[in-house]
């Protein structure tokens, strides 16, 4: 191990740690930060230097959620003895080079029988790893929120709009709902406001036509039951032709849809 590295993060803890390695990353790559700093923390935690090393994954996390991040996170949970998490990051890889389509990472297989190797609680991984998948398919959503790199622009409706569209194209309209309802700025009647605006820009573009509407609506109306949100949801479920959503409006709202 590198002395410098040890005696940073001694001396001066996470901070002299990142501080150290990032003299090494001269283009400020978020995704080698986040690589670097658990490769190091792996090294620190094989000397049984493990205080507070518990805290850079969810640093790295922060900086990339790139495949590569899950193994090298599950590694460094391992030296901690942190089981749960590294099987969530095992977890992870088993889906996504599933959904990929590709080979797994060498490392994976080494994760999985450094696992076997020290499962002291005698956990059944096979059936956590199944336990996982819908958990899979909701981390899958917020990493690519995560990864995409805009934010929902809040003054010019066009380009808000033209923000709609292209999330959707690229990650779906789960992905495109997720940002939406959890953008901090937002309040819930502001982003229900917001969810109503992105369902007629994807019912314009979508496969399924404007019967995708009716997703965005309900989601608005979980949110937000003012009359402005109940009324556009209702126009929502119109172009999306949903005759069941249309009934049960009208006989809870009957005094807003008169």
């Amino acid at each position: 191990m590198n002395s410098k590295l040890e005696s940073s993060f001694q001396i001066f803890g996470i901070y002299g740690l990142i501080t150290y390695l990032n003299q090494d990353n001269e283009e400020n790559n978020p995704r080698v930060q986040a690589y670097n700093l658990l490769k190091a923390g792996r090294e620190l935690a094989k000397k049984s230097i493990k205080e507070k090393l518990s805290y850079l994954p969810d640093i790295a996390f922060d900086l990339s959620r790139h495949e590569s991040i899950y193994r090298i996170a599950a590694l460094l949970y391992i030296e901690l003895d942190h089981t749960h998490e590294a099987l969530k990051c095992l977890s992870y890889l088993h889906y996504y080079y599933e959904e990929q389509s590709v080979e797994p990472h060498k490392q994976y297989a080494l994760i999985k029988q450094q696992l076997v190797d020290n499962n002291k609680d005698d956990v059944d991984i096979e059936a956590f790893i199944e336990e996982y998948q819908k958990q899979y398919q909701n981390q899958k959503i917020a990493n690519n929120v995560k990864e995409y790199s805009e934010s929902i622009p809040t003054e010019d409706l066009s380009e808000q709009k033209m923000y709609f569209k292209r999330l959707y194209r690229r990650y779906g309209v789960q992905t495109l709902i997720f940002a939406i309802e959890n953008d901090t700025r937002f309040n819930n009647r502001v982003k229900a406001v917001l969810l109503i605006r992105a369902s007629r820009a994807i019912g314009a573009i979508a496969e399924e036509g404007t019967s995708i509407e009716s997703v965005f609506a309900n989601k608005a109306l979980q949110l937000d039951e003012s009359k402005a949100v109940v009324e556009n949801s209702y126009q929502a479920y119109l172009r999306a032709g949903d005759l069941n959503k249309l009934a049960q409006l009208k006989e809870k709202y009957s005094e807003i849809l008169l």
